[in-house]
């Protein structure tokens, strides 16, 4: 099947919707992870993250979806912006109880059954598993029904976190159209090179020594400045004399490496995103609870209640800080074993793994 999909754009009169100055940002009691970030969001532009090897986009793309406070400088929006964010810990806010028909549906009801459906497919949802209840899908399957709402809303801004993640060749290609298509403004974070090169026009780059803002797409960036490592690879490649059998052996130790490496990352990453849904429902429950209190005046309970939901809503915070700390090291080490791979797989003949 051939998916055809596209982004809902909101109409608006702003040329430039978003404004980022003098942003500085860091967790308590460590290093600035960047400081001095400005730049001018224009409708109709995207704005790529990168980073090598390292941590920091994430964050910066929280920061500027108003997910975290910068510690200095400010973020301004156009009052016409409507905007959707695509995160690693949005999934937790998923509807438990929808389908994901109902779900994704849930987010503009004005959307015609056939093209709710389709949205569906284009997530890897077609047919009766889009009759699936939201509390038996997987993380990934949740994050792809995440995007299907995104794609549903009416928007002018997004803020997309590694949207291609969880999707086949084929849905990427369909999301790589939508974006460039879309005539709103978008900032996203990803390791592919290929979607980088097709939709962004400018980039905050991510170095050993902070953060920058470059005016130019991803392929200029490589010819103009380029990965600070890139001259000593170039060189282990022109003095490598390594056969194919070796270099096969190199990239299945490269994997289990990357495998162990992240196993247990990956383990905390689920258990905080459980974790976060399991408290998250408790406090639903509890402020509902406190609702009905106060309507019986109920103060000795009320107080108790108080108590209860600020714990929760202390925990919860607690949780998407350790997250997205954890999420940045699970980041760091995918994309610092994608780069060795890929550079092990150019010197492979016919390799198939």
């Amino acid at each position: 099947m051939t998916l055809n999909f596209d982004f809902n754009f909101k109409e608006t009169p702003a040329k430039n919707l978003l404004h980022a100055e003098v942003l500085k940002f860091a967790f308590d009691g460590k290093k600035n992870l960047f400081e001095d970030i400005s730049f001018v969001l224009k409708k109709g532009e995207c704005l790529g993250i990168i980073v090598k090897n390292g941590k920091g986009k994430s964050t910066l793309l929280n920061v500027l979806a108003g997910k975290l406070k910068p510690k200095v400088g400010e973020i301004k929006m156009h009052p016409s912006v409507s905007f959707e964010h695509f995160g690693q810990t949005n999934i937790n806010h998923l509807n438990l109880n929808n389908t994901v028909f109902e779900e994704i549906y849930s987010s503009n009801t004005k959307l015609s059954t056939p093209i709710a459906k389709s949205i569906c497919g284009a997530m890897m949802f077609s047919g009766d598993s889009s009759d699936k209840k939201i509390s038996l899908l997987s993380g990934g399957e949740r994050s792809r029904v995440m995007l299907g709402k995104i794609l549903a809303s009416e928007v002018n801004l997004m803020f997309l976190d590694e949207p291609t993640n969880h999707l086949d060749m084929e849905s990427i290609e369909s999301l790589t159209k939508a974006i460039k298509n879309f005539k709103g403004s978008v900032v996203i974070v990803t390791h592919s090179e290929e979607l980088l090169r097709s939709v962004a026009d400018r980039l905050v780059v991510f170095g050993k020594d902070g953060a920058e803002v470059f005016d130019g797409g991803y392929d200029l960036f490589l010819e103009k400045i380029g990965w600070e490592e890139e001259e000593v690879v170039k060189k282990e490649k022109k003095n490598s004399k390594s056969n194919q059998y070796e270099n096969k052996k190199i990239r299945a130790s490269l994997i289990q490496e990357r495998n162990s490496k992240t196993k247990g990352l990956k383990k905390e990453i689920e258990e905080l995103e459980g974790e976060i849904i399991q408290t998250e429902e408790a406090l639903e429950v509890n402020q509902k609870e406190l609702i009905k209190l106060s309507n019986q005046g109920e103060s000795l309970k009320i107080i108790d209640f108080y108590k209860t939901i600020a714990s929760q809503e202390e925990k919860i915070e607690n949780s998407f800080l350790r997250l997205e700390i954890v999420q940045g090291k699970f980041d760091s080490i995918q994309a610092e074993y994608e780069g060795k791979i890929g550079d092990c797989q150019n010197n492979c003949v016919n390799l198939k793994i």
